[in-house]
């Protein structure tokens, strides 16, 4: 006899206050890393590398010029070192905000949006009940037990995930490193885990293409991803022949989209990371592969050496892992969900690429928790807590001694320890960790923009927006939208030399190179003081056609910083 399939029981719906505290959330995060990213930027604290580099290209391509960029005397393509077609709608955001600033607010913006699919994840797992007596709490006899736990009590433990979410350190560190494109893979990854849950295979299948189209390296999380709704299917084929039931969509969707995604991701990866990047960096620093491969030198000198020790080598892989920063750094990832995560090692396991990347790295940096490189972590840390915390809400009962005869405790107990529990894990991480005023980092992070750097302005006024022209790299992304703009002391066609010798960093020559090359530009005739104060010192090319006569003495106002 077919058994009879369980009647659903339509969950009760929290009400619109978890909404509202959702998205006020989102907005608060959203708008606090946009004035932090937009203040490091004003006080000068953004340099070539990278945000002047990634807005250039990222500006030529909303000119028609993918990702062209200017390296050294040439006009190049990041190419070179990345694949990211993601930067072509990225560049749309110059339509609405022609300046380098709105790279940052769209950051801060899309990271503080993943919140959202991290609410509904939540939600969706914790309005599930354990299995009773062989009986799912969807089944009539349940529908009591369904009820037991008030919706919003589910929706404040949902929040709970959200706002650990947004104090993930990891993922503000990228929100205060400038831009770059791995952070955007965040949102898009959570996406796609929430349309797997939903069994939405078709926007399941778009945003996972996504996430591989963000750089070559996510194409790998995107065939993780593919693999993951293969074993979502091919989990649903096992349970059906077990129960004697045939459900087909349940079947076949996900197995056959998840196969598309991992053949395409594969494919694109293959592409962009053996065929396009060799055949760029190959011009441009003759090399046969991408120039990040010489971070893994105890691995080996090429990707395949690196691939085959991971598997060959796992002595030397525990050694590198077992050093104590880079355990450090795997306690910076999973403690701000209070090692939830753990209980749901399948969903840790879709990240294995660029854990491993990070993690067996020799640049410190990748396994510090800082800059970009982790962001996209936080989405998987994040979705493995809700799934630990859904198998271990049996363990709340330890928190109910003593308080077990209170009415309130006993039907939202579990919930109420896993709020508290997972609070005070976040919020101490951000306190040790993080970047919000109570956080560790907030003191190197929060600039105070002075008059000195306000000054800019006044020298960026006088320079045409079509004008080639060479810069300091604190200057660069300052007036990067521009199809050529130089590293000084490079001037190439420049018409313009903009420097900052009150600078306090981000001095790419020695002072004494600098006033040399200053010197011989004024020397040759061609070249005159445009202006000059506070350290800042404008220098125009000028026109042979001209009878000009050229100003080669400093203003006495440029000396005003020394005073």
């Amino acid at each position: 006899m077919t058994p009879t399939a369980p009647v659903q029981v339509p969950a009760s719906k929290p009400g619109r206050w978890a909404i509202a505290v959702l998205w006020t959330m989102i907005l608060v995060s959203a708008l606090y890393f946009s004035a932090v990213s937009i203040r490091l930027h004003e006080a000068h604290r953004t340099h070539k590398s990278d945000l002047g580099q990634i807005d250039q290209a990222i500006w030529n391509t909303s000119q028609g010029r993918f990702v062209q960029e200017t390296r050294g005397e040439q006009t190049l393509t990041r190419l070179t070192d990345h694949v990211e077609p993601i930067f072509a709608p990225v560049s749309l955001v110059f339509k609405v905000w022609d300046d380098v600033r709105a790279l940052l607010v769209l950051q801060s913006v899309l990271l503080a949006i993943g919140a959202w699919p991290v609410y509904e994840i939540a939600l969706d797992r914790l309005r599930r009940r354990p299995k009773r007596n062989g009986r799912t709490a969807t089944q009539p006899q349940d529908s009591a037990a369904v009820g037991s736990v008030s919706p919003n009590w589910t929706a404040a433990a949902a929040l709970a995930f959200s706002a650990a979410y947004l104090l993930y350190p990891a993922m503000q560190a990228a929100n205060v490193a400038e831009f770059h494109a791995l952070p955007l893979a965040t949102p898009l990854v959570l996406v796609a885990l929430l349309a797997a849950q939903r069994r939405r295979w078709g926007w399941f299948a778009l945003t996972a293409l996504l996430v591989a189209g963000v750089q070559e390296g996510t194409a790998l999380l995107a065939t993780m991803l593919g693999f993951y709704a293969m074993a979502i299917g091919g989990l649903a084929w096992w349970r059906s022949r077990k129960s004697g039931e045939a459900s087909r969509p349940a079947v076949v969707w996900p197995i056959l989209l998840g196969s598309v995604v991992v053949a395409a991701s594969l494919a694109w990866f293959y592409m962009s990371t053996f065929v396009i990047i060799p055949a760029y960096a190959a011009q441009t620093y003759g090399l046969g592969e991408s120039p990040y491969v010489a971070r893994y030198g105890a691995l080996g000198s090429s990707f395949n050496d690196v691939v085959v020790s991971i598997f060959t080598r796992p002595g030397l892989v525990l050694q590198i892992v077992a050093e104590p920063l880079r355990l450090r750094y795997l306690f910076v990832l999973l403690a701000p969900f209070g090692f939830l995560s753990l209980a749901a090692p399948e969903i840790l396991l879709l990240a294995a690429p660029l854990l491993l990347a990070n993690l067996l790295s020799a640049f410190p940096f990748q396994y510090s928790g800082l800059l970009h490189y982790s962001a996209p972590l936080a989405a998987y840390a994040a979705v493995a807590a809700i799934v630990g915390a859904q198998r271990l809400r049996s363990l709340g009962r330890l928190a109910s001694v003593g308080l077990h005869n209170h009415r309130i405790w006993r039907a939202h107990r579990r919930l109420v320890f896993l709020i508290a529990y997972l609070l005070v894990w976040s919020i101490g991480c951000q306190i040790a960790f993080g970047f919000t005023p109570i956080g560790h980092y907030f003191q190197y992070y929060w600039a105070s923009p002075t008059a000195h750097d306000r000054l800019l302005a006044r020298f960026e006024a006088q320079i045409p927006v079509d004008a080639p022209l060479s810069v300091m790299p604190a200057l660069h992304p300052h007036l990067s939208h521009r199809q050529s703009i130089y590293q000084f002391p490079v001037v190439a066609d420049s018409q313009y030399v903009l420097l900052d010798v009150a600078a306090q960093s981000g001095w790419a020559v020695h002072p004494q190179e600098m006033r040399s090359t200053v010197d011989e530009l004024l020397a040759s005739g061609d070249w005159t003081v445009q202006d000059g104060a506070d350290g800042y010192l404008l220098l125009r090319r000028l026109d042979p056609a001209s009878n000009e006569t050229p100003v080669t003495t400093l203003p006495v106002e440029f000396y005003s910083f020394a005073i």
